[in-house]
């Protein structure tokens, strides 16, 4: 499946016989669309101005919106989750929204997360069956950090700015990249690349580097 910013189309890769769907999907005319989801028999696209479910098998469309209790109706990322395939985790522009396909219903978060302004971008780094991990990034008015969800006991843990400062004064949080397994985590700000200890509950600098070094921008666990 491929998106562009104006349509969604299907790419058989065995014929590369290319087949638009954007006239067959309601809704999605005119749109500005920025990410696509297939799980199952459904299509979920995201644009400036909601969500759109489209079932494949029965070409019918759902729309959700915050008026369904979505935190956001613009710059939306869609995260399926692997450990669940009837939850895909949304990040929008004002805070986290978890959309259980099955029934439709939405549950968002905000300030739970506890990074002071984290109605600002959050973004989906790691799922497991256990933690959503996130990065709340930084703007004029916030100063970003760390957020984990327990998926489990649906309890936030945040880690703020001012703890990734090795060697700096800290002022604001923006990460180039992060990854995590578990309990592990990493993440690179301004060129430094931090490791999490879970013992001791600190953001500890593993490796560092000089201005004329490239920064990281993909991080991977392995």
């Amino acid at each position: 499946w491929l998106l562009s910013r104006a349509g969604v189309m299907r790419i058989n890769t065995q014929s590369q016989e290319i087949i638009d769907y954007t006239g067959q999907i309601p809704g999605i005319e005119n749109k500005y669309l920025s990410d696509l989801v297939r799980v199952g028999d459904k299509l979920f696209i995201s644009f400036q101005g909601g969500l759109i479910d489209y079932n494949l098998n029965a070409k019918t469309s759902k729309q959700y919106s915050t008026t369904d209790g979505l935190a956001s109706n613009s710059n939306i990322a869609i995260s399926p989750d692997p450990s669940d395939a009837d939850v895909l985790w949304i990040s929008t522009f004002k805070g986290l929204s978890k959309l259980t396909i099955s029934s439709g219903d939405i549950q968002s978060f905000t300030a739970e997360m506890g990074i002071p302004g984290t109605t600002w971008q959050p973004r989906v780094f790691h799922i497991d069956d256990r933690y959503v991990w996130l990065t709340i990034g930084a703007d004029a008015y916030t100063t970003g950090g760390i957020a984990r969800l327990d998926k489990h006991t649906g309890v936030w843990k945040s880690w703020g700015y001012e703890l990734f400062h090795f060697g700096r004064t800290p002022s604001r949080f923006d990460t180039y990249g992060a990854a995590a397994d578990g309990e592990r985590a990493i993440v690179e700000e301004d060129g430094i690349i931090y490791s999490y200890s879970s013992a001791k509950d600190e953001w500890l600098p593993i490796t560092t580097y000089h201005q004329s070094d490239p920064v990281e921008r993909e991080i991977t666990l392995t």
